[in-house]
This record gives C-alpha cells, sequence and structure tokens, in this order.
C-alpha cells in the first residue's frame, strides 16, 4: 500500500510540529530550576504560599464568606460542637463522649471543654452562640452574686 504525496506532506506536517512546544490553556510554562539550591526552593515555596493566602483571603473577603477547605472545615465543625455543647442535652453527652474518647488520659478534659462552652468562655471562630434567654441571664447574676 503506497501513500500518495499528499498523505505523506500531511504527516511530515504532524511530526514536524512537537505538540510538547503548543502551550495549553490556563498553565503557566514550567521553568528551568535545575540549577536551583535548597535555599532558593525554599524561599521562592515560600513566597508562593504567602502570595496564595493572600489571594484566598482576598477571594474570602470578597465572598463574605469562608472558603472550604480542610482547616476552615475542622475549625467549622468545632465551632457546631461548641454551640452544641453549649445547648445541651443528649447530642451534648455524645460529644462529650467522644471528647472523652480523645483526652483519654486527661479525664477532666471534656466536662472543662463543657464548661468552658455553656460559660461562653470558649469562643467559636465562624459561628457566635446563641443569644441567652432571660432564665439564663438571671441564673448567671445569681452565680456571679455568690
Amino acid at each position: 500500500m503506497a501513500a500518495t504525496t499528499l498523505e505523506i506532506s500531511m504527516l511530515e506536517e504532524l511530526i514536524s510540529e512537537p505538540s510538547a512546544t503548543r502551550r495549553r490553556p490556563g498553565r503557566p510554562r514550567r521553568q528551568d530550576r535545575t540549577g536551583e539550591t535548597e535555599d532558593e526552593r525554599r524561599s521562592r515555596k515560600s513566597a508562593e504560599q504567602a502570595e496564595r493566602r493572600k489571594n484566598q483571603k482576598a477571594k474570602s473577603e470578597e465572598r463574605g464568606s469562608v472558603l472550604r477547605d480542610a482547616d476552615t472545615t475542622r475549625q467549622a465543625l468545632a465551632d457546631a460542637a461548641m454551640i452544641l455543647l453549649q445547648r445541651g442535652g443528649p447530642i451534648a453527652d455524645e460529644i462529650e463522649a467522644m471528647l472523652a474518647e480523645v483526652f483519654r488520659y486527661e479525664v477532666g478534659a471534656p466536662m472543662s471543654i463543657r464548661a468552658e462552652c455553656v460559660n461562653l468562655s470558649l469562643k467559636p471562630k465562624y459561628l457566635s452562640y446563641p443569644e441567652m434567654s432571660r432564665e439564663e441571664r438571671v441564673r448567671r447574676i445569681k452565680l456571679a452574686m455568690l
């Protein structure tokens, strides 16, 4: 099976255009960093990370909301647990039991954490405790007078 001159010229055209030199949209060209020392690499990575955090913070402020990543998710879950502990009830008991598993060798830690939530001394980062009812305010005033 013989190839025509048109087919051969088309194949040569495809071969002469290396796919590695074509620019991918949205991706910067990779830089040659073979001569980079460990200190230079570390400082470059630090600068890139600082820039990334700055952009994330600006985007977060622009949206008026927190961007979801592992750290903010953990903190939001912790805030929710603090509020549930403050409210009390069966869910608060379950959270306290889970805290007891975490702080296995610190027996009083779960009760102390719950007390800090009830007393509003442990502050959530993203959420806020609900407003105190009239009865709660009266109870606090009475406890403060003792």
